[in-house]
């Protein structure tokens, strides 16, 4: 790995594939690979959730729920991690019905 080197980042990799999602959501991303460590910058618009407005004091790990409606999206090129963030959104209490996991075909990818 070269020192200070902005990544150039192919299709089929994790770098390629954050961008990709950055520019659909018109946001950007930067990678730059340090000598002792990967520096990823994600910028993405959004706005918080009108309940987030509403919290003042730290978030209770026992009672956090997402809120109603929430869509889980990912995508990924590993059949494994497919699986895995599917089933991670389960977990979390994302509607089956709103799960999108993409990465199955180049198509999906590109």
């Amino acid at each position: 790995v070269s020192k200070k080197t902005d990544a150039a980042a192919a299709p089929g990799d994790g770098g390629w594939i954050i961008r990709k999602c950055a520019k659909i959501m018109k946001g950007d991303c930067s990678i730059k690979f340090e000598e002792s460590r990967t520096v990823l910058s994600l910028r993405i618009p959004a706005k918080p959730h009108k309940e987030h407005h509403k919290r003042y004091t730290p978030m209770d790990v026992k009672t956090f729920s997402l809120p109603q409606r929430i869509w889980g999206i990912a995508i990924d090129d590993s059949k494994v991690q497919m699986k895995l963030l599917g089933k991670f959104f389960e977990f979390a209490g994302i509607q089956k019905d709103r799960i999108k996991v993409f990465g199955q075909t180049a198509d999906e990818i590109m």
